[in-house]
């Protein structure tokens, strides 16, 4: 849902009663939106070239608030990023984006996973622990 310049005005109003918790949150939400669409696709499209020598599946990406993670992958293809990612350096969300990437080569956390991993991102150790100090809940 996308607001206008009026209807942030008039939510963010101290006595106004759309001063709510749920308004503000929307309101913020989908400023994060928007930019998060054009940032993930920039970031993806960077991430697509360290998978050159693979032949990855077709997937799809979606925009999601998570409650407990920063991504997600399905079997299916479809993989999920949480909006939050826009408040950590793009370093992060590369990370996050070439994590899931290899699960649709590896759809679990085993040791051929991890291998992959290591080849495509070998400093993914270093951008998890950075990314794991921010806490967003």
């Amino acid at each position: 849902m996308a607001y206008t310049l009026d209807q942030w005005r008039k939510a963010l109003e101290p006595n106004s009663r759309l001063f709510a918790n749920e308004t503000v949150k929307a309101l913020v939400d989908s400023w994060y939106l928007g930019p998060a669409r054009w940032i993930f696709k920039e970031r993806l499209r960077d991430s697509l070239s360290r998978f050159s020598n693979f032949d990855l599946p077709e997937f799809e990406i979606r925009i999601r608030e998570l409650q407990t993670r920063w991504g997600s992958c399905t079997e299916a293809g479809t993989i999920t990023l949480n909006p939050i990612l826009m408040q950590v350096p793009k370093t992060y969300i590369d990370y996050v984006i070439v994590h899931e990437l290899c699960h649709l080569l590896e759809h679990n956390h085993s040791p051929r996973f991890y291998k992959l991993l290591d080849r495509v991102l070998p400093d993914w150790r270093d951008r998890r622990q950075k990314l794991n100090q921010y806490d967003f809940s």
